[in-house]
This record gives C-alpha cells, sequence and structure tokens, in this order.
C-alpha cells in the first residue's frame, strides 16, 4: 500500500512509463495495417514475438530504473526490516506480488493486443501469453530482488542507486536475460515455421 501511495505522489515515478508503453499500445493497435506482414501466418507469429521481446526489453528497463532502488529508499527503516523477524522476507513478497502482477497485466494485455491485431493463431497466442507472464515474473524478481540483496541504506534517491556498480551489474544482467529470452523465441519461431511449411508442403 506504501508503494502505491508513494507512486500516485509522484508523477515521474509513473509518466515515463505510461509514455512508453502508451507508444507501444499505439503501435500495436496499427500493426495490422503493415501489409508486408500480414499476408503469411509466420511472418504474423515472428512480428509477435519480436513485439514480445521488446516489450519485455522495455519493462527491464524500467524496472531497473524504478523497481531496483526501492529497497535502497527504505533509507533508516531498512535496518529495521532486517532485524524484525521476517520483516525484509515480507517487504520483499508485498513489492513482489504488487509489481508482478502490474507487470503480468501490462506485458500480457500488450501481447494480446499485438497477437489480435496481428491474428495470430490462438494456440501460439496462448504459448506467448505463457512466456510472457514467466517473463515478467522473472524480470520483477530479478530487479527486486537484487535491489533487496544490494540495498544502500544511505542512498538518497533512486537515480543514484541505478547509477552505481550494483545498477549497472543489475542492467546488464537483465540485458542479458531478456536477449536470452528473445533468442529463445526466434528458436521457437523458426520451429514452429518449419513444421508449419512441412504441413503445407
Amino acid at each position: 500500500m506504501k508503494d502505491v501511495v508513494l507512486l500516485a505522489r509522484d508523477p515521474l515515478q509513473w509518466s515515463q512509463a505510461v509514455v512508453f508503453f502508451g507508444l507501444l499500445g499505439a503501435y500495436f493497435s496499427n500493426i495490422h495495417r503493415l501489409a508486408h506482414f500480414s499476408g503469411e501466418a509466420s511472418w504474423r507469429v515472428g512480428i509477435a514475438a519480436l513485439n514480445l521481446a521488446c516489450t519485455l526489453l522495455v519493462f527491464g528497463s524500467l524496472a531497473v530504473r524504478f523497481l531496483f532502488p526501492q529497497m535502497s529508499l527504505e533509507g533508516k527503516m531498512l535496518w529495521l526490516l532486517r532485524v524484525t523477524p521476517h520483516g525484509l522476507r515480507r517487504a520483499v513478497a508485498a513489492k513482489l506480488a504488487l509489481y508482478g502482477t502490474a507487470a503480468i497485466v501490462i506485458i500480457d494485455g500488450l501481447l494480446m493486443l499485438s497477437a489480435s491485431r496481428l491474428g495470430v493463431p490462438v494456440e501460439v497466442r496462448w504459448w506467448l501469453a505463457v512466456a510472457g507472464l514467466l517473463a515478467a515474473v522473472t524480470l520483477v524478481a530479478l530487479t527486486v530482488g537484487c535491489g533487496a540483496w544490494l540495498a544502500d541504506p544511505t542512498a538518497q534517491d533512486a537515480a543514484r542507486v541505478v547509477s552505481s556498480s550494483s545498477g549497472a551489474l543489475v542492467l546488464v544482467v537483465m540485458l542479458g536475460y531478456v536477449g536470452c529470452v528473445g533468442a529463445a523465441l526466434v528458436i521457437a519461431w523458426s520451429a514452429w515455421t518449419a513444421r508449419a511449411w512441412g504441413v503445407l508442403w
């Protein structure tokens, strides 16, 4: 509840996310107008998979910027959480539940919008939705978990935490994870395309 109140009071915390995800939503809503990709089903599936990877990259970047510093910004309350039985664990669990739910809604919502506008087969939509759900939860767990592990109670603002060596490390790990997810999506798309062509021929 505390995070929700702080988020609502600071437009800087959510305005950037609204702009980025709003632009993605506008792009996905009009992606069916790209006539070059509207014919072949394999291309539509490939574009939907790349859209998922793009959404994960945007969300991961924002997660490093805003979620990673959350525990450090607890300041002097952080030591109290550490000495209280299960205090730190409960705080991290609450943040994981809040931000994980938001991540699933945003990522899978944009994914379903993209897939529906592209006319992606239903079974592929569900497969991508599961992949998006797992990736969303992983990104939130990565940034929030590393934020708790590498917390800096002396930090006065989020920018200092993100620009530190710990922030750089988490950013590199996030990019590596999104890159692995993107590679897995490309491999899965290639296998699906090969199977589809095999059926057709």
